[in-house]
């Protein structure tokens, strides 16, 4: 049973499993919208904490069984752990308007070539960040040439032995 002051569960069984199901639809769908925002923060080159801020705001909202809409509705989405100030407004504005301003603007500031790179299967915004800046690879040809000459190999290697993370 949800926490007092939270949603309020339905009597109908039927009508609880709706509400269920619409609920998950809905906070999967306003995760998506935060990790969409930390992945485009960490294509554009930002590091720590707000990546990390968006992440773990994502992840508890995914798991969470009350529905973040009436929690925001009630005045209670800043008792989400991990949604504070910042967070909160960015998931207001998109449940009040339906777009999310703040990712349209994290986008425009990725980087040409760490878009396309991202675009290939198994290439996240580190990884696709690393491959431009250490191999000066921009274009989905250039990605190839260096695969076939094994320099992504080698960077791999490179960075397994130098200690830093090498995860997309």
């Amino acid at each position: 049973m949800p926490p007092s002051g939270y949603a309020k569960p339905c009597c109908e069984p039927r009508g609880l499993a709706k509400m269920c199901t619409l609920q998950m639809s809905r906070n999967q769908e306003i995760a998506n919208l935060l990790f969409d925002v930390a992945e485009g923060l960490q294509a554009a080159g930002e590091r720590g904490f707000r990546v990390m801020a968006y992440g773990r705001a994502a992840q508890r909202i995914a798991r969470m069984p009350e529905d973040v809409e009436v929690l925001c509705e009630m005045g209670h989405l800043r008792d989400i752990e991990g949604v504070g100030e910042s967070i909160g407004a960015k998931v207001e504005e998109y449940l009040r308007s339906g777009m999310l301003g703040y990712l349209r603007q994290v986008r425009g500031e990725i980087p040409p070539p760490v878009k396309s790179l991202m675009a290939v299967k198994g290439i996240g915004a580190q990884r696709a960040r690393i491959i431009w800046k250490a191999l000066n690879v921009a274009t989905l040809e250039e990605l190839a040439r260096a695969a076939t000459a094994h320099r992504l190999c080698r960077i791999m290697a490179a960075m397994l032995r130098s200690g830093e993370v090498w995860h997309g």
